[in-house]
């Protein structure tokens, strides 16, 4: 494990990006420790007492997290925020197996970084149920009802946001900047738009590799292929299902007909030459290399998992056809599935608690003011909440290339050539990627068994030869179908009604 020592900053800007309206500035102050009462299902312990503003005792908390890139803060700022509250966090970075042993040894942390595993921690009582507050309900609003606990308990400070001005997106596709720019910035919003791009490039330059994904660890998998079939078919990520935003019925993907659409697309470029031949064998840090040698048109995946080429790759909005409208820029309410905890063996839940709050009203909008000033507040999302803009800002601080596709497209901000939050659906639920899936249950069995064998027939599909793509695809969904995937939308269905 690695350490690191830390004051909270905007590890919570990034958790808490975006809004509350700004108040007063003002010292926290220190209420002594707090019992986590409370526990009994549905009730909540009363919030800390505030005590007169004094300078804050210095304190030191530990927090456990996965991944310290996450949380890569200014030390300035970080000083800072340690001289207005007294509070410096000691990080630790780790796995869930190191978390357990923790766990086991009676040494958790302060606070942790629970991810996906809160319903898990919070039934082992390892978790401490957050008191009610001004600054969290004014941070989270009605949003708060979709981060409680089956118990009824709030146990996280979500890390999926409250709100914030669509800045930045990892797109669908994603283009390199030098392709863009050699071939006069072309319109690429299809498949057959991109297709057209690359085979131009690859025209230009025969030793190029058109489109390269990732298909061989499993996460890559679900990253650069699984994911992507959401996203061309104009849905959001909610794993391995399609639902529809109004009516709420939910298909398992790789059943519907459009998704036939997208592999036959791929298997076209594939007997072209413009789908990398090993785009599903590559292990991620071969994939890695590949993308910095310059020679990779275009890929398709997050940014976070190709830190080192964010500067190089394009974001664009591709979807199957000139009807689909990417979810890219969509209003996707609060996502609650990650966040930080305060433990219930913490040295000072009061003070821990009391930070936090601090946190979601001052710290907040001193975070916003951290690395771009965002000014007053310019619009009002559909909850009341306030949303801040900084575009100009954040413009600047782009990368050359990205400044130079941007103008090359007249627009501001790559995000404009995305459709807009008010032209798409907003999803007011759960999305159910974000949900806990109980491991034994039929519908964990069934996935698990499915992607065991899509991850070898698919590519086996998307690599024949042209004219035996159809029965290859018939004979996927004939074995799914005959294997019970035909359950798996009542099923998933069943999972959103549990977790509105």
């Amino acid at each position: 494990m690695k350490a690191r020592f830390f004051s909270l900053f905007l590890i919570f800007s990034l958790l808490l990006t975006g809004c509350s309206q700004s108040v007063p500035d003002k010292d926290i102050t220190s209420a002594g420790e707090t019992e986590a009462s409370g526990a009994e299902t549905g009730s909540e312990p009363e919030p800390p007492a505030v005590t007169e503003a004094k300078r804050p005792e210095p304190i030191t908390l530990t927090l456990f997290i996965d991944d310290l890139e996450k949380f890569s803060v200014p030390e300035t700022a970080l000083a800072e925020i340690a001289e207005k509250t007294g509070v410096t966090l000691e990080i630790t970075e780790g796995t869930d197996e190191e978390l357990d042993e923790l766990a086991a040894a009676g040494e958790l942390p302060d606070l942790l970084y629970a991810g996906d595993r809160t319903d898990e921690l919070a039934e082992n009582g390892l978790l401490a149920p957050i008191p009610s507050s001004a600054g969290l309900t004014g941070l989270y609003g009605e949003k708060l009802d979709r981060m409680r606990c089956a118990d009824g308990n709030l146990y996280t400070y979500g890390t999926g946001g409250s709100s914030a001005a669509n800045f930045d997106t990892d797109g669908v596709f994603q283009v390199r900047y030098s392709v863009l720019e050699e071939l006069g910035y072309p319109e690429i919003r299809t498949l057959d738009q991109l297709e057209d791009c690359l085979r131009r490039y690859k025209e230009l330059h025969p030793g190029s590799t058109g489109l390269l994904l990732c298909g061989s660890p499993r996460q890559q998998w679900l990253d650069t292929v699984s994911d992507r079939v959401n996203y061309v078919l104009g849905y959001p990520d909610d794993g391995e299902f399609l639902v529809d935003n109004e009516t709420g019925v939910a298909v398992y993907k790789w059943l519907d007909p459009r998704t036939k659409e997208f592999m036959a697309w791929l298997n076209r470029m594939y007997n072209e030459g413009l789908l990398d031949d090993r785009s599903f064998f590559l292990k991620h840090d071969a994939y890695l290399d590949r993308l910095q040698n310059g020679n990779v048109g275009a890929i398709a995946d997050y940014r976070a998992d190709y830190p080192d080429a964010n500067d190089l790759y394009c974001p664009l909005p591709v979807g199957l056809d000139d009807d689909t409208k990417v979810m890219c820029l969509a209003d996707y309410g609060y996502t609650p599935a990650d966040g930080i905890a305060v433990t219930a063996s913490c040295r000072d839940t009061g003070r821990a608690f009391e930070f936090m709050d601090w946190l979601c009203g001052d710290g907040l909008e001193y975070a916003l003011e951290e690395p771009f000033p965002m000014g007053e507040p310019d619009a009002k999302n559909s909850d009341g909440s306030f949303r801040y803009s900084a575009a100009a800002e954040y413009a600047e601080s782009r990368s050359d290339a990205e400044k130079s596709a941007a103008e090359g497209y007249g627009v501001t901000l790559i995000t404009e050539l995305f459709p807009r939050e008010d032209e798409l659906p907003r999803i007011t639920r759960t999305l159910i990627s974000d949900m806990d899936i109980p491991e034994l249950s039929e519908t964990a069995i069934l996935l698990e068994t499915f992607e065991t064998y899509l991850r070898t027939e698919v590519p086996n599909a998307v690599m024949a030869p042209e004219d035996e793509f159809d029965s290859r695809w018939d004979e996927i969904v004939s074995w799914l179908e005959k294997n019970g995937a035909d359950r798996l939308g009542n099923l998933a269905e069943e999972l959103m009604k549990n977790n509105p």
